[in-house]
């Protein structure tokens, strides 16, 4: 989950890379700025962690060789100058990563963010444009965390996406990319709706 904050003073992406290697918390990097990313809820780290495992077993099942991350791995998008960390990411075939680097990778096929009221319009706006230049993205999975809402966008071909909605818990959600499905109720699994911080 990223925290939006006004930057003053643009630095470089080498700088930036050894800040990140240094730093004890999480940043992004936005063509020049540096965005903090604040901590997520309860709901939002269940369902992410659900959700990767979910895709990971059925992947499993299926005997098919590609890897799942999850949000400790940054992901390039180099048309628009910046590193960002998905909640969720898949590669098949063979992972490409940054020059010099094992820890940015720049091909997942598909690419999971659990939404925020934070984030909501970022990740279905500018962040899903700045995706869509990614030459190996076939698919975006958005997940709602208030309530069981799922959307898919699968790349049908160049310029042209459909989106699927799942709204019910009982529902199997098919990622046409990887060729599988998952259920809601594994990825809601552990998700306690309108859950209340306790003190």
């Amino acid at each position: 989950m990223v925290e939006f904050k006004p930057t003053y003073q643009k630095i470089s992406r080498d700088t930036y890379l050894v800040m990140e290697e240094q730093a004890i918390y999480k940043s992004e990097y936005h063509n020049g700025a540096v965005v903090a990313m604040a901590g997520g809820t309860v709901a939002h780290s269940l369902i992410a962690g659900d959700t990767n495992t979910a895709i990971k077993i059925a992947l499993k099942n299926k005997k098919k060789t590609c890897k799942v991350f999850n949000s400790d791995m940054k992901l390039e998008i180099s048309a628009h100058n910046r590193f960002v960390y998905p909640d969720g990411m898949v590669v098949c075939g063979e992972i490409e990563l940054v020059a010099n680097r094992k820890d940015i990778i720049k091909n997942p096929i598909l690419i999971i963010e659990v939404l925020s009221a934070e984030t909501r319009s970022y990740d279905l706006g500018d962040k899903f444009r700045y995706y869509l230049t990614l030459p190996s993205l076939r698919e975006y999975v958005v997940i709602e965390q208030e309530r069981p809402y799922v959307q898919v966008f699968f790349k049908k071909e160049e310029r042209n996406w459909q989106m699927k909605y799942y709204d019910d818990l009982s529902q199997q959600v098919d990622l046409e990319s990887l060729e599988i499905s998952i259920s809601m109720e594994e990825i809601y699994e552990n998700v306690t709706f309108e859950l209340k911080a306790t003190e």
